[in-house]
């Protein structure tokens, strides 16, 4: 009998692509209550979720908490802050703007970064771990609360830029690939490396096919759209494909085999549809001419109408004649108070509702500032924290302090004895 073992190194990605992705960012002495999000949006954790999950409230000072996700601590709220608060009380939570996972992290295995044709989808996972600790000493990172709601003086603002888009992931594509056999017996052989198109797409098309993406309330004095799309051939074919938006001229994109082309288009607003507009994708090359899109997308001046949204993102503009954009937003469902954050400068603004009108002050900051307007009813609730690790330290292990002879992994199988 013929032994072979094989011996695997296991690595973190971020330490084989860089120094970007580190671990540093763990203290392995303080204890960490790891957390799952899986969309975008406002989230809170309460006092119980807290106390249920073994975590000592009562010996915490609120501004000793802290949230990290990706390696870096990020900004959150804590009612229960003031003064004389010295520990978490019941009824008081911790608030933060919580995000799905995407694909930053797979765009590291790609030899080129450009090959990875959606980064907003992941092509493993959209649920996102973070991480619950808190400190002894230092500076956490906080929102800054802004409670300005005198509007005297202010010129509601004429329009906001929203982004329209659509990404498709109901088909997996495997990548470069070549074909063995003859015929109807010839079978594709994908490489195994994170080639060009490896990743998610819409179904494969082979004659005109329409996408959408909504594009209500558009702001007819604005400035021109951004129209992004990416097209991804799937055989090794030759490709000559047209792309009509909206009602606009075609674009012509040729190009070989499996090959990821990112564009983007600056259009008049007068090419947009009423409440979406079509990406019209029509292939003309001979033969089977095989394409897919990863995503569509629009960005375009907004009016303050959000349609009955109880969430909303949007891109706020600088007041070119105050310091503060006065906002005056109508058709937002709320039954409740409601918050606008600014996520560019981290601040949480405090809103007032007048007749269904939603108003807000948002300071300048020297440019296009994304923002995300929240209801307290749209709001989600973390029910459920983990302590990491194992034994119930809720600690990680620091595996760079062991001995490397020591501690290694060996994958075998009976077919390579």
């Amino acid at each position: 009998m013929k032994n072979i073992f094989v011996t695997i190194l296991l690595l973190f990605p971020w330490i084989l692509f860089g120094q970007s992705f580190t671990n540093d960012w763990i203290e392995y002495d303080k204890q960490y209550y790891k957390f799952t999000v899986y969309e975008d949006g406002i989230y809170r954790i309460d006092y119980s979720a807290l106390v249920d999950a073994g975590i000592p409230v009562s010996s915490i000072s609120p501004q000793q908490f802290q949230i990290f996700y990706k390696g870096e601590e990020q900004y959150i709220y804590v009612e229960g802050t003031g003064p004389s608060d010295s520990i978490l009380s019941p009824g008081e939570f911790i608030e933060f703007y919580g995000e799905k996972n995407t694909g930053w992290l797979d765009t590291a295995w790609y030899a080129d970064p450009a090959w990875h044709a959606n980064p907003n989808v992941s092509i493993y996972t959209d649920t996102s771990t973070y991480f619950l600790t808190w400190t002894s000493s230092g500076q956490t990172n906080r929102l800054g609360v802004e409670d300005d709601v005198d509007f005297t003086g202010y010129v509601p603002a004429d329009y906001f830029l929203h982004e329209s888009r659509q990404d498709y992931y109901t088909n997996y594509s495997g990548g470069v690939y070549w074909k063995t056999g003859i015929g109807n017996n010839s079978v594709p052989i994908y490489d195994s490396e994170y080639t060009e198109t490896k990743g998610w797409f819409s179904p494969s098309f082979t004659a005109l096919s329409p996408f959408y993406t909504s594009t209500p309330g558009i702001h007819n004095s604005g400035p021109n759209a951004e129209a992004k799309y990416v097209l991804v051939g799937t055989n090794l074919q030759d490709h000559d494909v047209d792309v009509t938006i909206g009602s606009g001229p075609a674009n012509n994109h040729t190009y070989n085999s499996t090959k990821v082309n990112k564009l983007s288009y600056n259009i008049p607003l007068t090419y947009l549809g009423g409440d979406s507009t079509a990406f019209i994708f029509t292939p003309k090359a001979p033969g089977t001419d095989r394409n897919a899109v990863g995503y569509i997308s629009i960005k375009y001046a907004h009016i303050f109408d959000l349609g009955g949204a109880s969430a909303y993102k949007m891109s706020v503009l600088d007041n070119q004649i105050s310091t503060k954009s006065f906002l005056s937003i109508a058709n937002f469902t709320t039954s409740s108070p409601c918050w606008l954050f600014d996520l560019t400068n981290h601040k949480r603004i405090k809103t007032t509702i007048n007749n269904g009108v939603v108003r807000a002050l948002v300071p300048n900051s020297n440019g296009e500032k994304e923002c995300y307007l929240s209801s307290e009813t749209s709001t989600s609730t973390i029910t459920e924290l983990k302590g990491v690790g194992s034994m119930g330290t809720a600690k990680f292990t620091d595996y760079t302090i062991i001995d490397p002879d020591s501690a290694y992994l060996i994958i075998s199988n009976e077919k390579l004895y």
